[in-house]
């Protein structure tokens, strides 16, 4: 894209893209809650499975 009389030559303009944002929650298999990049996973909710040992809950959250 050329310049124009609203961007001169040489100046940058924002993309201007949406933020996206969310989140869910899930049961996983114990200690298997790694994420990266724009995902985050919060505290165990809960647990669940026999004697409340075999896999827990998380609320995993997106900002990109």
């Amino acid at each position: 894209m050329g310049a124009s009389s609203s961007h001169a030559a040489g100046t940058t303009v924002k993309a201007g893209l949406p933020n996206i944002t969310g989140s869910f929650v899930a049961d996983v298999k114990k200690g298997e809650h790694k994420v990266s990049g724009a995902f985050t996973a919060g505290n165990v909710i809960a647990s669940t499975g026999e004697y409340n040992s075999f896999s827990d809950v998380y609320k995993f959250s997106l900002d990109a």
